[in-house]
């Protein structure tokens, strides 16, 4: 996983089937990109494709946050790239209490228009309290 500082804090993630964690600041937006590879590093066209962003508290718990793109709603579906942004509002009304750290799940699926569905990432997805607390 890449950082780069852009506006917002972001996370670069090359999505092949894998583990891998993510982190958000709680004091901060946070926007997220995603470009999705095969398993030889090249782009997966996503244009035609759904895919879909969950965040639970635990495997097979509650969900805290959701995020999903329709075929054309995509940042750049002929390059593989999806990407959210986590406000701090969205993360302080699914976190309690407002100055807690929580360690939960994730999962980023892409469904085929055949319906066929494929999970590219997953892993723990760690909110870190803002700084100074």
């Amino acid at each position: 996983m890449e950082c780069r500082q852009k506006e917002t804090f972001i996370n670069l993630v090359n999505l092949m089937p894998s583990v891998e964690d993510l982190q958000v600041s709680r004091d901060m937006d946070n926007a997220i990109q995603f470009l999705y590879l095969d398993g030889n590093s090249d782009v997966v066209d996503i244009s035609l494709d759904a895919t879909k962003i969950t965040v639970k508290d635990e495997h097979a718990g509650t969900t805290k946050l959701q995020y999903s793109f329709a075929a054309g709603e995509h940042e750049d579906g002929e390059n593989g790239v999806d990407e959210i942004n986590i406000t701090t509002a969205e993360i302080n009304a699914a976190v309690t209490p407002a100055d807690d750290s929580k360690k939960w799940v994730y999962e980023i699926r892409r469904i085929r228009p055949s319906g066929q569905e494929y999970v590219h990432l997953t892993g723990n997805f760690i909110i870190q309290p803002a700084v100074g607390r």
